[in-house]
């Protein structure tokens, strides 16, 4: 839904703005994406008083009401792989903001020290950073210095990305020279931090996969100081991730060993390589438990056998960086499976109920409680008016019957 200028907002830290009519921009830069700010709301104090994670809410806002243009970025589902074309500030839901909520994701309190990879200070390496919140006038700099060629880490620049601290280093030259030396690893850590605090999550919408019905997470605005690629690795070290071969072969030995263990006959375990079944929310799936459920791409079947399924491909885009734990997760997911098959049994799944409620809870806070309650009405009265629609022949034909009988 288009928002209608004029309208409030309640942002992040508490603060309150005004988004008023204004003549469209087309900002190319993100110099010129938080200039467009100018002229477009009103706040006290003005633009360059607000906090980074206000001022990109506003952004947000202003695309909504058709005032920013943001054209569509190509993204690609997590889940199967396809790509797609969105505009991110689209999917965001203000729901929060626009009915006085707040955004209980997101905290003005200054976080501790942050780990990070090492940086050498004179006095030896320091692995923690600390950053603050900054301002749209305090990150001015920041802003000017991405338009060059290559980022310099000056003093300047590192109070415009709000590094407070490195380590107990407090000195601005300092760190600033160590940033300027730092791996790349170290910088991109820095960076990521920087963005945490100035996109608040809720600006990272789930956008659903026509393909495949999976939701992946695109980054709004999608003009930012630091895009999703900008904070990638150059050149990621590979990692000894079990092949599709030994990811199965550990399935079903230890799944034959627990059925034992337990006691549990009569279910059957799937280990499937292709695209991995999403939950009501769009999640990937790691593993399911179905009481009757058929082969890939085949119709169910009476009498199937109730079957446990893992998914090798979720596996790997939630532990592919971290292979020393994924075959502990993929035995704790069988067992858990095992757990709804037994509930299944007893004619109860508390599990499954509370699985549920919380799909409903993360819902609930993704749109918005008022915003929740505006669509659970519509809806309402939506199947309402079809069941008359539906209804309505019928209804017409009995009382035809009984305007006949009456006359005769």
């Amino acid at each position: 839904m288009k928002l209608r200028p004029p309208f409030s907002m309640l942002l992040p830290t508490g603060r309150r703005a005004r988004v008023i009519a204004a003549s469209p921009r087309s900002p190319r830069t993100i110099a010129e994406a938080y200039a467009a700010l100018e002229g477009a709301i009103e706040v006290d104090g003005g633009v360059g008083s607000l906090l980074l994670a206000d001022a990109n809410v506003l952004r947000v806002a202003l695309a909504q009401a058709g005032i920013l243009d943001e054209a569509p970025v190509r993204a690609r589902c997590i889940n199967c792989g396809e790509a797609f074309e969105v505009r991110p500030s689209l999917s965001v839901e203000l729901g929060p903001y626009l009915d006085d909520e707040g955004d209980e994701e997101w905290s003005a309190e200054e976080d501790d020290d942050a780990p990070i990879p090492p940086i050498e200070l004179p006095g030896g390496a320091v692995e923690t950073a600390h950053l603050r919140n900054v301002t749209v006038a305090e990150a001015a700099p920041l802003r000017s210095a991405l338009a060059e060629a290559e980022l310099t880490i000056t003093p300047e620049i590192a109070r415009a990305l709000g590094v407070d601290a490195l380590g107990s280093e407090r000195d601005l030259g300092v760190i600033a020279a160590a940033l300027d030396g730092a791996s790349e690893d170290a910088g991109l850590a820095i960076f990521e931090l920087f963005t945490e605090i100035a996109y608040p999550m809720r600006l990272s919408p789930l956008v659903r996969c026509e393909a495949c019905g999976a939701r992946t997470r695109v980054d709004a605005p999608a003009l930012r100081e630091f895009s999703a690629e900008d904070l990638q690795p150059s050149d990621e070290d590979a990692v000894d991730y079990p092949d599709d071969e030994a990811f199965e072969a550990h399935a079903r030995t230890y799944f034959r060993a627990l059925t034992r263990e337990r006691g549990v006959y009569g279910v059957r375990l799937l280990v499937e390589h292709g695209v991995p079944a999403c939950d009501e929310g769009g999640n990937p799936l790691l593993g399911a438990y179905d009481p009757e459920v058929p082969e890939a791409g085949e119709l169910a079947q009476p009498g199937e056998p109730p079957t446990v399924r893992v998914f090798s491909r979720a596996f790997r885009h939630e532990f592919g960086d971290a292979p020393e734990v994924v075959l502990d997760e993929l035995e704790e997911t069988i067992e858990h499976e095992l757990d709804h098959h037994e509930a299944y049994l007893s004619g109860e799944d508390p599990v499954h109920e509370r699985e549920l409620d919380q799909l409903v809870d993360d819902e609930r806070r993704r749109v918005g409680r008022t915003e929740s309650l505006r669509r659970a009405s519509a809806e309402a009265r939506s199947s309402l008016l079809d069941l008359v629609v539906r209804l309505w022949p019928f209804v017409a034909i009995v009382a035809a019957v009984f305007a006949w009988r009456e006359c005769s």
